[in-house]
């Protein structure tokens, strides 16, 4: 990704990648 992506499409991703760490933590 660089800087000229849309700031909420790194928001998306980073909340999906959030929701998977916190899945596997807690399985």
């Amino acid at each position: 990704m660089t800087a000229t992506n849309a700031p909420h499409i790194l928001l998306a991703e980073d909340e999906e990648a959030m929701r998977t760490f916190l899945n596997l933590i807690s399985a």
